[in-house]
């Protein structure tokens, strides 16, 4: 499984029809990474973020897209662990779900 990762200012700026399409033009999986909640430089971006990804969630479902192939996270610059680990669990669940539609 490949992974490209795509550095916004704040992930306050993804909206869900960027995240839709990803999943259009083939990811198999996306992962929304914010900082922790007090800890936006934009003050309330990160909490943007995650309601847009609960939204979408609702409307996964809708369209027969399992809502696991979406992941939201808060993630400090000084937690390279926890990020690797929330990308290994991400790649996973996807490997799991590629398996299972077929």
């Amino acid at each position: 499984m490949s992974m490209k990762i795509i550095e916004v200012p704040c992930a306050g700026k993804v909206d869900a029809e960027y995240i839709l399409s990803a999943f259009v033009e083939g990811a198999d999986g996306v992962m929304v990474i914010a900082c922790h909640e007090g800890n936006c430089k934009a003050e309330r971006g990160n909490t943007f973020a995650k309601w847009r990804v609960n939204d979408l969630y609702n409307k996964m479902e809708k369209i027969g897209l399992d809502k696991q192939r979406l992941k939201f996270a808060t993630v400090a610059s000084n937690m390279g662990k926890n990020f690797a680990d929330l990308v290994g669990e991400m790649s996973e669940t996807v490997s799991k779900l590629a398996l299972k539609d077929y």
